[in-house]
């Protein structure tokens, strides 16, 4: 399994604690490491052809996901409040099996929005047209979140 780790606000908060917490938890049946996207071009393809799991934030990168087996398992894990559903279309087509995690709690914001702004906007019923103000910040799932994900394509 690979842990895909941006630059930039899009990055996963403590991917050094999620993949310890990954590896416990599933004693030697998986083994997380990370990776980093600021490596080549036919390094990025590497990662992604090789990955049987790849969790990554969302982000432009993860349309190297058509460099990934068929069978194969992409998480996506948004930051809080945004969503975006253009991978879950890619994964599709390439035959990927395709899993979202999202965040819903303001542990980190982007810094064009205030606290309560996203349940605000989900109430309001807007959140589809104002979601892009909350796509920079960064991405903190729950290792609970990522588990079952990952637990199903393990067993």
């Amino acid at each position: 399994m690979h842990i895909l780790q941006r630059k930039g606000n899009r990055r996963f908060h403590d991917p050094v604690k999620m993949v310890t917490q990954l590896n416990s938890w599933f004693k030697g049946r998986l083994h997380a490491e990370i990776s980093e996207k600021s490596c080549s071009m036919s390094c990025q393809i590497r990662i992604f052809f090789e990955a049987d799991i790849l969790l990554t934030p969302h982000g432009a990168g993860a349309t190297n996901m058509i460099f990934m087996r068929p069978r194969t398992v992409f998480i996506e894990a948004f930051p809080p409040y945004f969503l975006e559903c253009m991978f879950m279309n890619l994964a599709n087509i390439v035959r990927v099996h395709y899993l979202s995690i999202a965040v819903y709690n303001e542990t980190f914001l982007a810094k064009k929005v205030q606290p309560g702004d996203g349940e605000k906007h989900y109430e309001l019923g807007i959140i589809m047209r104002t979601r892009r103000r909350f796509i920079n910040a960064r991405v903190a799932p729950s290792p609970s979140a990522v588990f079952p994900a990952i637990q199903e394509r393990c067993v």
